[in-house]
């Protein structure tokens, strides 16, 4: 697996999450098939069943008070059109390879500004974005962009474990 980059000629993703630096590499998940449809560049956690996690992957929740652990961003869109979209299947997800690896993100909700650096902050209900007026273990804010994007740091190792 390779290490996240931009391809030749095209330009940065400002869409949802993206890696912003060459600290993150691909790796393959599971995915349990009644996921549902994902958008790509989404941010994905590891499922908690009880005090347990399942082995599986999902889209991260808004919250970590059930003990879901963020594990990086979807590398691929799951549809409802794939032909292995009804089974448990690997995906590609790109993690950070230390604590102090970057992702772009995109305002979900909230006054975005220059102040906002150093903020702890939840993700919006989207999954896809996030709520930067809104206190909660989903990222920290280390750089500003503009009024809707910015770039950040999962909370890897102050996540909630099960």
């Amino acid at each position: 697996m390779g290490k996240a980059q931009v391809g030749l000629n095209k330009p940065n993703n400002t869409a949802n999450f993206s890696p912003a630096d060459d600290k993150w590499e691909l790796k393959k998940f599971l995915l349990k098939a009644s996921n549902g449809a994902i958008t790509e560049w989404a941010l994905m956690a590891r499922e908690v069943s009880g005090s347990t996690t399942t082995g599986y992957v999902i889209k991260a929740p808004t919250t970590s008070a059930n003990g879901q652990n963020t594990v990086g961003i979807l590398a691929e869109p799951i549809t409802t059109a794939d032909t292995d979209y009804a089974v448990d299947r690997m995906i590609g997800i790109y993690v950070p390879i230390n604590a102090s690896a970057e992702m772009n993100f995109l305002v979900g909700s909230g006054t975005f500004t220059a102040i906002d650096v150093g903020k702890v902050v939840a993700l919006y209900s989207d999954s896809l974005s996030v709520a930067v007026d809104s206190l909660g273990l989903g990222v920290e804010i280390t750089g500003y962009r503009d009024s809707t994007h910015g770039l950040c740091k999962m909370l890897v190792q102050r996540a909630v474990t099960a």
